[in-house]
């Protein structure tokens, strides 16, 4: 069983809003998990209203990171969810390149 629905069980709350309140709760541990929950909750209507993208969790960003890329949030390992949908990830080591080629 998944852990939002787990929270769908418990909770009685709508499957989008499991997710959204999943999201919310990430454990910052691998933006794979992040990233699929995000794709799950677009699958459903008006699923991406129940969250800020502005307000994801994340592990610390560094200072050299230019959020505008968009990176949207990283994880404990460096790796990082980015693209104007917040469905491409990317590793610290693979934006410092691409930063530096700018």
């Amino acid at each position: 069983m998944t852990y939002t629905a787990v929270l769908f069980d418990a909770h009685g709350l709508s499957q989008a809003e499991s997710v959204a309140t999943a999201i919310r709760v990430w454990n910052k541990n691998n933006i794979n998990d992040l990233r699929d929950m995000l794709r799950e909750l677009r699958g459903y209507e008006d699923g991406m209203e129940l969250i800020d993208m502005a307000e994801l969790p994340t592990a610390d960003i560094p200072a050299d990171v230019d959020t505008s890329f968009p990176v949207w949030a990283i994880d404990a390992s460096g790796k990082m969810l980015v693209g104007e949908d917040a469905d491409q990830i990317m590793s610290i080591e693979e934006y410092r390149t691409l930063a530096a080629l700018k």
